[in-house]
């Protein structure tokens, strides 16, 4: 989980988290279930992964003026069945608030959901002024695969003046989600 950066669960009632100016490339993230095994390990983010699910606090997550190049989120198939990789750049699960401001995404790639960014159960999710370049998901047909550059579910999203040319259509796929 998390190709570079791995933020779980945390006990502060709030908390800020910012990266920024910062250029990750070739970075990768594979998961997996061991045979005979009940339990799983995520590919979940390429480079960054927020699992902060059922913490009880507010995080606040910025991501902003950073390059994401040739990043991928994948998965291995095990005996317990197929698994997925979700968010090649980017995996989110926070009940608070992120950010994702003037970034560039190139050539990134997830298995089945988000070639870039994959957020889910964010109260809300605010994309501005972000360039999506051929990014896509690897396996999956249309019907299983989500997002070419971005999928949401569950969450408040804001999409506003960003640049999206995708290997894969949509480029945007929002799965259960509030505007």
């Amino acid at each position: 989980m998390g190709g570079s950066i791995y933020v779980q669960k945390v006990d502060f009632k709030q908390m800020s988290i910012q990266i920024m100016d910062c250029t990750f490339s070739n970075n990768s993230v594979n998961g997996f279930r061991p045979y005979m095994s009940i339990e799983y390990f995520g590919g979940l983010g390429g480079v960054l992964c927020f699992d902060l699910s059922g913490s009880a606090n507010q995080t606040n997550i910025l991501v902003s003026r950073n390059i994401f190049i040739g990043n991928n989120a994948s998965y291995t198939e095990g005996a317990g069945g197929t698994l997925y990789g979700f968010g090649g750049a980017i995996y989110i699960r926070s009940g608070g608030y992120f950010a994702l401001t003037d970034n560039i995404f190139q050539a990134n790639q997830a298995d089945t959901i988000g070639g870039c960014v994959y957020c889910v159960g964010s109260s809300q999710f605010s994309s501005k002024g972000n360039t999506f370049a051929q990014n896509g998901f690897m396996k999956g047909s249309f019907m299983e695969a989500k997002g070419g550059a971005v999928a949401v579910e569950n969450t408040n999203y804001i999409d506003e003046n960003n640049t999206y040319t995708s290997k894969h259509s949509p480029s945007v796929r929002l799965l259960k989600f509030y505007i």
